[in-house]
């Protein structure tokens, strides 16, 4: 008895799956776009739009852009932060390793590396200010 589980196979590139969603992505979206467009609003949404005829995001950018802009300051650097950690112990963390072993014949090193990285994670979290019991403003 076979233990083959699928009877057709490809021999294109390795890429050759990912091709079928790209036309199937265009008509889902198309498709999409049209049935929004033409299906009515409900008589409950209706009254909604009736009532507020200015754009949600103008209402918030009127009303609380100070707010908005300090965020948008905060989540940058939140993001920044957190994708220069991946870069650097994460994305260069196989360079690092084959440099460690390399310079000093230990297979055991990259540990020191794990180990730096931990301990200025641990030096940041205990650095950080809680505020879990903070009124948010």
């Amino acid at each position: 008895m076979s233990s083959n589980t699928s009877q057709f196979t490809f021999d294109g590139p390795d890429w050759g799956w990912r091709v079928p969603f790209v036309p199937g992505t265009a008509i889902i979206g198309i498709f999409g776009f049209w049935l929004r467009r033409s299906v009515g609003e409900s008589p409950r949404g209706a009254v909604h739009v009736e009532k507020s005829m200015s754009s949600p995001i103008q209402i918030v950018w009127r009303g609380h852009r100070r707010n908005l802009i300090r965020t948008f300051g905060v989540a940058s650097r939140d993001a920044l932060s957190y994708n220069f950690a991946v870069t650097v112990f994460g994305g260069f963390a196989p360079f690092v390793a084959t440099w460690l072993i390399s310079m000093t014949g230990n297979p055991l090193s990259p540990t020191w590396y794990i180990a730096t990285g931990a301990l200025i994670s641990l030096v940041a979290a205990r650095l950080s200010r809680e505020t879990a019991q903070t009124v948010l403003r």
